[in-house]
């Protein structure tokens, strides 16, 4: 007859579904995911933190998670917006678009505190450099600052040399530009860095790549924007120096950029949130409810 599993002071969760492999011989493979003894038991370096840094890191990527899931899914108030304009020739109404914005700026203002928390968290981790990366998403988040407050006081002072993209007239307008959309690229690529390297010390081996793929779609898909803007700077208008085909391009790559990276936002706080699933699996090892001959007598 079986005994019920003791809690252990030392734990062994699976890397893939957080199982706690304490007391299963080396060679079987996990009995909640099947995943290979020899990797399964293989050491964890983030198993070698305290528990309640761990908490705490847990906390502020589900917080990071969920302002970026807020800001991407007003992507479903951006596509109702093109439809609308399509077809009666007029935007959405006036408090709707208004109550947008702000649920926007909200969402972008807790990003930044929640970002910040999780750099501090970040900080305290023996296991992987995170006094470095904390002091990178302190930067990231005052370039992202920086690029936000750019182009609001831009349109409170009533310029509207961000708004012709990309139908640039002047370089200095397209060097504004620029400088905008590179430094809001900086919070994303220093987040997911610290992701990835968070996967890693937790032994999660799929989940980088599908960072690594979401971050690049948003790094190409602001870099066509800043090319086309290029290709269409010029004092001569753009009609007149370029092709059609180039002038619909540029004009497209412009308008959906916007979208992608709502896009990526709703994506990258999706995987977040497994992410912190993950880690909290390694916090709190779960039995699972396997066969009684898979647990030790």
């Amino acid at each position: 007859m079986c005994v019920p599993r003791t809690r252990h002071t030392t734990q062994l969760p699976c890397p893939q579904c957080g199982y706690d492999l304490i007391g299963l011989d080396v060679a079987l493979p996990c009995p909640e995911c099947d995943l290979a003894g020899a990797e399964a038991h293989a050491p964890i370096p983030l198993a070698g933190e305290e528990p309640q840094r761990l908490r705490s890191l847990t906390l502020s990527i589900r917080l990071v998670a969920w302002t970026l899931i807020v800001a991407g899914s007003l992507i479903g108030y951006s596509i109702a917006s093109q439809i609308n304009l399509a077809v009666t020739g007029s935007s959405l109404g006036e408090a709707i678009t208004t109550t947008a914005m702000i649920v926007w700026w909200l969402a972008y203002v807790l990003s930044l505190v929640a970002t910040v928390h999780f750099g501090a968290c970040m900080g305290h981790l023996r296991r992987i450099p995170g006094t470095h990366l904390r002091g990178w998403l302190f930067v990231a988040v005052v370039l992202s600052m920086g690029s936000n407050a750019t182009q609001w006081f831009a349109n409170a002072l009533g310029s509207d040399a961000l708004l012709y993209a990309p139908y640039f007239m002047h370089a200095q307008d397209y060097l504004l530009y620029f400088t905008v959309r590179a430094a809001a690229l900086a919070l994303p690529i220093v987040v997911v860095v610290s992701l990835v390297h968070i996967c890693r010390a937790s032994r999660h081996d799929t989940l980088p790549m599908w960072l690594w793929t979401v971050l690049s779609i948003r790094v190409l898909t602001v870099l066509a924007s800043l090319l086309s803007s290029a290709t269409m700077t010029g004092p001569g208008g753009p009609r007149g120096q370029v092709s059609m085909w180039i002038y619909e391009a540029a004009t497209w790559i412009v308008a959906i950029e916007p979208w992608c990276g709502q896009l990526t936002q709703l994506a990258l706080g999706i995987l977040m949130l497994r992410l912190a699933r993950h880690v909290q699996h390694i916090v709190h090892p779960r039995a699972a409810t396997t066969s009684p001959s898979l647990r030790p007598a």
